[in-house]
């Protein structure tokens, strides 16, 4: 795996987190649903560029998300 495709991993498993998982009902799932996908084998044995791409991702569909969340709450 290269860092493109960990990045995009990344972005997938969060972007289907954020917007699948519903925090009322459990508001420990995301957390779950992000460490689970860390502690594959791909991502938990991948040399630490990868694992960084992965977070990278994860963090760049956090942000996405949380933007679009504040966009709709401020009418912006």
């Amino acid at each position: 795996m290269d860092t493109n495709t960990a990045k995009a991993l990344g972005y997938k498993f969060t972007h289907t987190a954020l917007t699948e998982l519903n925090p009322d009902d459990d508001p420990t799932a995301f957390k779950r649903f992000i460490l689970d996908h860390q502690a594959t084998p791909q991502i938990r044995n991948a040399p630490p560029p990868i694992k960084q791409a992965f977070k990278e991702g994860i963090l760049e569909a956090m942000l996405e998300f949380a933007l679009a969340e504040h966009q709709d709450v401020c009418g912006a």
